[in-house]
């Protein structure tokens, strides 16, 4: 072989080989970001389903006073069986459940001391009016089968998005891997920094 034969020979090689390479890290990239998106679409569903048809509980219940004319505090017994349905349901991870509690907690210290004044027949003057598990006051019927997401990024075992159900409509959310399984880390409408208004 000619030495200008033997380079170019080299060369188709070289070009063959990377090639493939590159072919084999492509290829494997997107399967396994399809996988944990639809896994993720698959839990954002199933957390809506649980919450809008399988459970009804208040996420901050409150407790009122002896002449029943404001409330006084979180009620503790009834936030527990909240947590705990939280648990049961697997759908959720610790730090959601964490910033839950420490929302409660506000809510309770505020009550308490009388910063804030929540008379019976009044809104809550928690949280913004909207529901929180949308920030929305309305909704379509069985929005949780149009769901999908957007701006879908992961970094190891974390995950930020939105989801939407169309019509110009976004809520941002967070999940993270435990023990390999996605669970909800946060969701928007109970960011504890935006709950209170400021």
């Amino acid at each position: 072989m000619k030495p200008i034969q033997i380079t170019f020979f080299l060369a188709i090689s070289a070009l063959f080989w990377f090639g493939c390479g590159n072919a084999d890290k492509s290829a494997a990239s997107p399967p396994e970001m399809n996988q944990d998106s639809i896994a993720l679409t698959d839990l954002v569903r199933n957390v809506y389903v649980w919450q809008e048809e399988a459970n009804q509980q208040e996420d901050f219940p409150v407790i009122g006073d002896d002449s029943d004319t404001a409330y006084i505090g979180t009620d503790w017994k009834a936030f527990d069986a909240r947590v705990n349905s939280f648990v049961e349901s697997g759908y959720f991870h610790t730090e959601f459940i964490d910033n839950h509690k420490k929302i409660a907690q506000q809510i309770d210290d505020n009550l308490k001391t009388g910063k804030t004044v929540w008379l019976m027949d009044d809104i809550s003057p928690f949280g913004n009016g909207a529901n929180p598990w949308c920030n929305c006051q309305d909704y379509p019927d069985e929005y949780w089968k149009k769901v999908t997401l957007t701006d879908l990024k992961i970094d190891n075992e974390n995950a930020n998005f939105s989801w939407t159900w169309g019509n110009g409509f976004y809520y941002k959310t967070s999940a993270r891997k435990e023990r390999g399984v996605w669970k909800i880390s946060y969701l928007e409408g109970f960011d504890f920094n935006k709950y209170w208004g400021s």
